[in-house]
């Protein structure tokens, strides 16, 4: 594979920290596009003229892009100052047009190209096709249904319940978040109004580890996740809930068997993705399970603790180097 002499296209907001870790093991000139921060001077147009499309962004032209960073820009209209009403009309307006961006530069390496992460982060699929590939896969049922759930949750000893939703409710101007949550069989749980928020439950692992399995490519780093104090959260089996917290630390975990290395990697490839962030973990029989796959998740943190060479492998990715 030869080293691209065309553009690199990132696609992230500004203070996205992943790019530090990127960007000083790129040679290829880089175009940073912050798709949500629109303005006169960083304005967004499609052009179609004389059977030819082109992209321009702010005063010259996308051309020559040989590779694009998909990197997860957010949205944020909370500083627009127009009336309240009119601001489900703008977030339409601009996503509908953000969008169209993700369909250009087809001839680009796209890491990841985006109707593949959307389509990768269905769960059900996810188990299905990691089930597929050999992995162990904790019996699991994605519901609306308060009597399917109160089935399945007699069936194990322990469930973990989790959330399906990615975007979570601001009370009180405090951002909440819903966990995984433990839930033994027998134990009062509310299940009303699942059919307004449906969730996951999967059948409960004992377990010893959490992995992070990060995939770039052909390559893979893999990290064990250690938790300070997760004795003060008995009923969490949630390890973001410390790492939000400052109580958690990463260490490179080297004996991952070869066999599910490949897996991983094979996971990764079928889903459509050059780049995924997988969750497994270890029981105490020496097993590793699957639980999830991100296909855009964060890994900044990881290499910051584990000093795996993450970023450099994501950005001999983009220059296309083997």
């Amino acid at each position: 594979m030869k080293r691209s002499r065309g553009r690199i296209v990132i696609v992230a907001a500004h203070d996205d920290a992943h790019l530090d870790f990127v960007r000083p093991y790129i040679d290829s000139e880089i175009v940073t596009v912050e798709p949500y921060a629109l303005s006169n001077d960083k304005a967004l147009s499609y052009l179609y003229r004389g059977k030819e499309s082109v992209v321009a962004y702010g005063s010259g032209l996308l051309n020559k892009v040989s590779a694009v960073w998909y990197r997860k820009p957010e949205m944020d209209l909370r500083g627009i100052e127009n009336p309240h009403e009119y601001r489900l009309y703008m977030r339409s307006a601009q996503a509908t047009h953000v969008e169209a961006l993700y369909s250009q530069f087809s001839h680009a390496l796209w890491v990841s190209d985006y109707y593949a992460i959307n389509r990768a982060s269905n769960k059900p699929l996810q188990l299905e096709q990691a089930g597929s590939l050999g992995f162990r896969v904790p019996d699991t049922l994605t519901t609306s249904s308060e009597a399917a759930a109160s089935r399945f949750m007699q069936c194990y000893p322990t469930v973990i319940v989790k959330s399906e939703a990615n975007v979570f409710p601001i009370v009180d101007g405090q951002h909440q978040f819903f966990p995984s949550t433990k839930v033994a069989r027998g134990q009062k749980v509310s299940l009303r109004g699942l059919h307004h928020a449906p969730a996951i439950f999967q059948q409960a692992i004992e377990v010893v580890a959490d992995i992070r399995v990060t995939v770039i490519g052909k390559k893979l780093f893999a990290a064990r996740v250690y938790d300070r104090e997760i004795e003060q959260y008995p009923n969490i089996r949630d390890w973001r809930v410390l790492h939000t917290a400052g109580k958690t630390r990463f260490e490179a975990h080297d004996s991952l068997p070869v066999r599910l290395r490949s897996q991983c990697i094979d996971l990764v490839d079928r889903l459509g993705l050059r780049f995924g962030a997988i969750d497994l973990v270890l029981d105490k029989r020496g097993r590793y399970w699957f639980l999830e796959i991100n296909p855009n998740g964060q890994w900044a943190f990881i290499e910051e603790d584990t000093g795996q060479s993450i970023g450099k492998a994501l950005a001999e990715l983009l220059e296309q180097l083997p």
